[in-house]
């Protein structure tokens, strides 16, 4: 079976130049934005978290084949019998494949779908946090720009007083970055919300599980069993 969930979409580069700017600009005292900092934090060592580890999880659970295996071995082995024998047993013997089969069914129905919900949460991540990246490169570009309009070409040594104007730049790149990424984890966990049905109720997946009747009691007796053509040497 082929796995309708296909290659994750890879983690971007963490761009350590882009980190390194706005860090030196927010830890100025002069600007001092620990909320700056607290975001490049979060977005370097929190953000990410384990999602090509969920993503390689759905993608196994998603293409899971040992019940659709089970279903053909079963299939064939019905096939075989059905011209050769008839009788109560033979019937109870349908029966009894007939409910195997469609709860094998069902059950691999489930592994795939909770496959695809694994995924796609985790391709919410990825996106989450390409778009953060993007939103730090932009920060970056924009606390360069605002220095180099200045006249700046490196980091002020501390004490050194800015022109008010050029503060007030800086601190605008600086806080459009914090709130871009807000926004972004904000819409992330809006988005997971509505993933909710699918992968939130994964403990309520567990019973969808069906299990399977027994098999009539004839099944067992050769009495029970007839075959359509005589057996060779016997009356």
């Amino acid at each position: 079976m082929t796995s309708p969930v296909g290659a994750p979409p890879g983690k971007p580069a963490y761009p350590d130049e882009n980190d390194k700017t706005i860090r030196d600009w927010a830890g100025l005292p002069l600007i001092g934005d620990q909320n700056a900092i607290d975001t490049l934090n979060l977005i370097k060592n929190q953000l990410f978290g384990d999602a090509d580890k969920v993503w390689a999880l759905g993608k196994t659970w998603s293409a899971y084949t040992t019940l659709g295996n089970e279903i053909y071995t079963i299939q064939e082995a019905t096939n075989n019998l059905s011209g050769d024998w008839t009788g109560d047993a033979k019937t109870q013997f349908d029966t009894f494949n007939g409910n195997v089969l469609t709860v094998l069914g069902k059950d691999q129905g489930v592994m795939t779908q909770m496959g695809v919900a694994l995924a796609t949460c985790a391709g919410q991540v990825y996106t989450t946090y390409a778009n953060a990246i993007n939103d730090m490169k932009d920060c970056a570009n924009a606390l360069v720009k605002a220095a180099a309009g200045a006249g700046l070409s490196w980091i002020p040594v501390v004490g050194e007083v800015l022109d008010v104007a050029v503060v007030d730049e800086l601190w605008n790149a600086l806080n459009s970055f914090v709130s871009g990424v807000e926004t972004l984890i904000s819409q992330s966990v809006a988005q997971y919300g509505q993933y909710k049905q699918s992968a939130m109720s994964f403990i309520g997946q567990a019973a969808l599980f069906s299990a399977i009747a027994a098999p009539g009691s004839k099944m067992g007796s050769s009495e029970f069993w007839t075959p359509t053509s005589p057996i060779p040497g016997k009356g």
